[in-house]
């Protein structure tokens, strides 16, 4: 295991130099020091457990399994992604087509309402001419009734002065 402390702040290094030794050398030296210095601290300035060293390939192998991970995960993404637009596209042209027909629906249904409409309207005419026609002949008919009831009552009285003229001319004379 790992053992996580917080880490202190590391002072720069400093090129090394040997007693008597040239500038080339120190920085052979500080080239030295740095390989030893990564080999026993973690990118986090943690020391490694028990002092060991990690092999020298190893962080690579490390970064290259998450490098090949998130890949694949990338590539998931990619996929659903692609899934999802997919659908969202054929659905907006299932969509379309069905508003198309209903459109299509409507403006039939709208022409047939025009044609009724227009249709009504002139039964509608037909129904007053026929109406106003009923009225002007149910007043004719009243008129001829109440002339006929006049014409009855005329010929009724006319009837019963025959019957009076003619029933005093045929009686006889001494009846009374």
């Amino acid at each position: 295991m790992i053992a996580r402390h917080a880490a202190a702040p590391q002072p720069e290094p400093r090129p090394l130099r040997r007693a008597g030794g040239s500038v080339r050398d120190g920085a052979g030296a500080a080239a030295k020091a740095m390989d030893k210095l990564s080999q026993t601290m973690d990118g986090k300035g943690v020391s490694h457990a028990a002092g060991k060293k990690r092999p020298r390939g190893g962080d690579n192998s490390y970064w290259t399994s998450y490098s090949d991970m998130m890949a694949g995960m990338l590539f998931v993404f990619a996929l659903i992604l692609f899934a999802a637009v997919y659908q969202l596209v054929d659905l907006q042209q299932k969509k379309t087509i069905e508003l198309q027909t209903k459109e299509a629906q409507l403006s039939t249904q709208q022409s047939l309402l025009i044609d009724q409409e227009a249709e009504l309207k002139d039964k509608e005419e037909l129904l007053a001419a026929t109406t106003l026609a009923l009225q002007q002949q149910q007043e004719e008919l009243d008129q001829n009734r109440t002339a006929l009831t006049s014409a009855q009552d005329n010929l009724a009285l006319q009837q019963s002065k025959i019957e009076g003229a003619g029933g005093a001319a045929g009686r006889p004379a001494g009846a009374d």
